[in-house]
């Protein structure tokens, strides 16, 4: 009973949260939440690149692979992170898409990032002078 009543009340939360969320980023007992549109394999092939040591700060989807290290801070916190992580084909969640895009144009065109890696799946982008 107890546990049958733990997972009717699981769901019933992922199905009816508090706050606006993409339900398919929490409901993982569908498809949809393990769906990508982009190659996964090409993003950890990127990820892997990152030195085990750097600060970084990622989006939300990259953080549980980026995490193992000191200092890994969740987009848009950036604190003194060397290498920022993030995708524009990802829900920008805590942000809203408007204000996700202005913060990560003005990163790139900042004289304190330079772009280490640019395509349609990932943007890694590196502080200068680290």
């Amino acid at each position: 009973v107890l546990l049958i009543g733990t997972v009717a009340v699981t769901v019933r939360l992922m199905d009816n949260t508090v706050y606006f969320h993409d339900h398919s980023r929490i409901r993982f007992y569908q498809a949809r939440h393990f769906e990508r549109h982009y190659d996964p394999q090409e993003v950890k092939a990127v990820l892997d690149q990152i030195p085990a040591e750097a600060r970084v700060s990622s989006q939300a989807p990259f953080h549980p692979h980026l995490s193992l290290r000191d200092n890994c801070y969740q987009f848009p916190i950036i604190r003194d992170a060397e290498v920022v992580v993030v995708s524009r084909l990802e829900t920008p969640w805590p942000m809203d898409t408007a204000d996700f895009h202005v913060l990560l144009d003005s990163l790139e065109q900042s004289p304190q990032w330079e772009t280490a890696h640019h395509s349609e799946a990932v943007i890694v982008l590196k502080r200068k002078g680290e």
